[in-house]
C-alpha cells in the first residue's frame, strides 16, 4: 500500500511539473509578445536605457508586435531623451537610407522632423532649414497640420538661433494659428509646445510681458489636456513642470517674487523636477533667485550628462549658468576658468559652423557635379533613344520595303508565268493554223482566183496596246482571203523570209500577190497589226521565242543577233510591246518553270 501510494505520487508530481513548465512558458510568450509601441510610449521617456534594451530584443525576434522600419524611429526617441544627439542622427540617417522609409511621406516625416532636433541640437542651422523645408512639403501634401505646425516651431527656433527674430516670431504665429482652438488632444499637445517655445523666445529678447500673457495661455491648454484621454504617461507631468519653471522665472523678474516661489514649489511636486531636463529648466530661476547652491547641485548634474558631444549651445549654456553660480558665490577664479572654457568652446562652435559650411559647400558641389553627370546622362539616354526609334524606324520600313518589293515581284513572277504561258499557247496555235493551210507552199505566192474587198475597219480593241498581240483575227467563214493570208506567212516562216535584211513591203507584196494599198488592211484584218514593220517584228518575236525555249544556253544579245534584230535595246523594246515582257524575264520564267517542272517529275 505505501508503494502504491509512493507512485501515484510521484505521478502526479510528473503531472504537476508538466503543467508549471507549459504553464511558465505560455506566460514567458505572452509577456514577451505584449511589448509594443504604446508600452515602449510609457517608458522611454522615464527609463530610455530600458527601452532600447527592450528594441533590441524585439528586433531579434523572428516576428514582433512591432513594425520593424520603426525600430530606428524609436532608438532615435530614446537617444533624444538621453541627450545624446549623434546617435540620435545616426539612427535616423540608418532609417532615411531605406527607401520604404524615404520614399513614403507618412513614414518619412517622422524621421525627418528628429533629424531637423539632431541637426539643431549639433548647431547645423542651415542643414536644419532645408531639412524643415522638405518636412513641411510632405505635411501639406498629406494634409498633415500638426505636423506642419510642429516644424514650423523648430524654425522659429531655429531662426532664434541665428538671430533672425522677426523670422522666428512669424513662425510661431503661423504654428500657433494653425493649431488654435482645436480639441485634438494631440493638437493641443503642439499648441502647447508652440506657447512653450515662444515664452522661451520672448524671455531671451526681455518680453516679460507678453511671456508671462502666452505662459498663462499655456496653462491653460495643458489643464484641459489634464482633463482628457490621450496624453501619454508622464506627458502632463512634464508639461506642467516645464511650465512652471518658466513662469517661476517670469514672475521673479516682475517682481511677483511670491507668485514666483508658489510656482516653483508646483514645479519641485511633479516627477519632472527631478529628472535633468527638469533641473535644467530650473537652473536660470535658481540664479535668478540667488539661490546659487541650490542651482550649482542641478546645473553640475547636468553638466554630467554630456558625456558624447560637447561642442554644442546647450552644453554652453550650461557652462554660461555655472560661470553666473560661481560669481554669485564669490568663486571668482573658478569662474574665470569657467568663462576661458566658455571662450574656447564658442571658438570649437564656430570652427564646427565654419566647417559645416565648407562641407555644405562641399556637398552642393557635388550635387551640382552630379546634376551635371545625371544632365548628361539623360542627354545621352536621350540622343541614343531618338538613334534606336530612327533605326527602328528605318528597318521598319526597309522591313515593309522588301516585303513589298518581294510581293510585288511574286506578283511580278506569277504575271510572267501568266503571260509565257499564253504566248506558248498562241505559238501553238498560230503553228498548227499553219500547219493547216501549208499542204502547198510554193502556191502561196500563186494570186488567189479571188481576193475578198476589206468589208470591216480595223477596231480599237485589236491594237497593241493589251499584249500579248500574237493572236490572229481570223474570218468568220474562212474565205480565200484568209486562206491565201495562212498560206502566205506560212512560206515567210517556214523559209525565214522575214530573216532576211532587205525583207519588206515589196517583197510581203509580191509573195501576197497584193497592191501596196492593200497589204495593211490585210495585215490589221488578218494579223492584227497596224502596218508591214510591226507584222516582221512580230514573227522575230516568235522566232527570237522559239530560240529562248529551244536553246536556254544562248545569251539575248546571241537570240537577238539571230532573230535580226539590229541591236539588243530594239529587241527589248519590241519583245516588251508585243509580250509584255522583257526577253530576260521571259527566258528566266522559263527556265523556272522548267525546273519546276523537272523536280516535280
Amino acid at each position: 500500500m505505501p508503494a502504491l501510494t509512493y507512485y501515484k505520487m510521484l505521478r502526479l508530481n510528473s503531472i504537476l511539473i508538466i503543467i508549471l513548465s507549459v504553464s511558465f512558458c505560455y506566460l514567458k510568450g505572452f509577456c514577451e509578445t505584449t511589448f509594443t509601441e504604446d508600452s515602449f510610449r510609457a517608458i522611454y521617456i522615464k527609463d530610455p536605457n530600458k527601452a532600447l534594451s527592450l528594441i533590441d530584443k524585439e528586433e531579434r525576434k523572428p516576428s514582433g508586435k512591432i513594425d520593424p522600419l520603426r525600430f530606428d524611429l524609436m532608438r532615435a526617441w530614446c537617444y533624444n531623451v538621453k541627450n545624446d544627439y549623434l546617435s540620435m542622427e545616426t539612427c535616423v540617417r540608418r532609417g532615411l537610407a531605406n527607401d520604404s522609409i524615404r520614399l513614403v511621406p507618412i513614414r518619412n516625416i517622422p524621421y525627418s522632423r528628429l533629424l531637423v532636433e539632431a541637426l539643431v541640437r549639433t548647431n547645423r542651422y542651415e542643414e536644419a532649414i532645408n531639412q524643415c523645408d522638405s518636412v513641411i512639403r510632405m505635411a501639406r501634401i498629406t494634409g498633415n497640420r500638426n505636423v506642419e505646425a510642429q516644424i514650423l516651431c523648430d524654425m522659429a527656433n531655429i531662426y532664434k538661433q541665428m538671430s533672425y527674430n522677426s523670422m522666428g516670431e512669424k513662425c510661431f504665429n503661423q504654428a500657433i494659428k494653425l493649431m488654435a482652438d482645436s480639441k485634438d488632444v494631440r493638437d493641443m499637445a503642439i499648441l502647447s509646445t508652440a506657447y512653450g517655445d515662444y515664452i522661451s523666445f520672448l524671455i531671451d529678447q526681455n518680453r516679460i510681458d507678453e511671456a508671462l500673457s502666452v505662459g498663462y495661455k499655456k496653462q491653460a491648454v495643458i489643464d484641459k489636456m489634464s482633463t482628457i484621454p490621450g496624453p501619454p504617461p508622464g506627458y502632463i507631468d512634464r508639461d506642467y513642470g516645464y511650465l512652471f519653471t518658466k513662469m517661476a522665472f517670469l514672475l521673479h523678474s516682475a517682481g511677483r517674487k511670491s507668485e514666483s516661489e508658489q510656482y516653483y514649489v508646483k514645479f519641485l511636486s511633479t516627477d519632472f523636477s527631478k529628472t535633468i531636463e527638469g533641473k535644467k529648466y530650473a537652473v536660470p530661476f535658481l540664479i535668478s533667485a540667488n539661490r546659487f547652491r541650490d542651482a550649482k547641485i542641478m546645473n553640475e548634474e547636468c553638466i554630467a550628462t554630456f558625456t558624447n558631444d560637447t561642442v554644442s549651445n546647450e552644453y554652453l549654456n550650461l557652462l554660461q549658468y555655472q560661470a553666473d553660480i560661481e560669481r554669485g558665490l564669490n568663486e571668482y577664479q573658478a569662474a574665470n576658468i569657467t568663462m576661458k572654457r566658455c571662450y574656447i568652446l564658442r571658438d570649437s562652435i564656430y570652427a564646427r559652423e565654419s566647417k559645416s559650411e565648407a562641407q555644405k559647400f562641399a556637398i552642393q558641389f557635388q550635387l551640382k557635379e552630379k546634376e551635371f553627370e545625371l544632365k548628361m546622362a539623360n542627354a545621352n539616354a536621350t540622343k541614343r533613344n531618338i538613334l534606336l526609334i530612327g533605326v527602328s524606324i528605318i528597318a521598319t520600313l526597309l522591313i515593309v520595303l522588301l516585303w513589298v518589293t518581294r510581293r510585288n515581284l511574286s506578283i511580278s513572277q506569277e504575271r510572267n508565268k501568266a503571260l509565257v504561258y499564253k504566248l506558248d499557247q498562241l505559238i501553238s496555235k498560230h503553228e498548227e493554223q499553219r500547219k493547216a493551210y501549208g499542204d502547198r507552199i510554193s502556191d502561196a505566192c500563186e494570186p488567189p482566183t479571188e481576193f475578198p474587198s476589206i468589208e470591216k475597219t480595223y477596231r480599237a480593241e485589236n491594237n497593241l496596246t493589251s499584249p500579248p498581240t500574237l493572236n490572229y483575227i481570223q474570218s468568220d467563214d474562212n474565205g480565200p482571203g484568209y486562206v491565201n493570208f495562212m498560206r502566205m506567212e506560212t512560206l515567210i516562216v517556214d523559209k525565214k523570209l522575214f530573216l532576211e535584211p532587205k525583207f519588206g513591203r515589196d517583197e510581203l507584196c509580191r509573195i501576197a500577190n497584193v497592191s501596196k494599198n492593200d497589204i495593211s488592211p490585210m495585215l490589221r484584218k488578218y494579223a492584227g497589226v497596224d502596218n508591214v514593220t510591226d507584222y516582221i517584228n512580230r514573227l522575230k518575236v516568235e522566232y527570237s521565242i522559239k530560240l529562248l525555249s529551244e536553246k536556254p544556253n544562248l545569251s539575248i544579245d546571241a537570240i537577238a543577233a539571230e532573230s535580226n534584230f539590229t541591236s539588243r535595246s530594239t529587241f527589248y523594246r519590241v519583245f516588251q510591246k508585243i509580250c509584255g515582257m522583257t526577253p530576260a524575264q521571259y527566258k528566266k520564267t522559263k527556265n523556272l518553270s522548267h525546273l519546276r517542272f523537272s523536280g516535280n517529275t
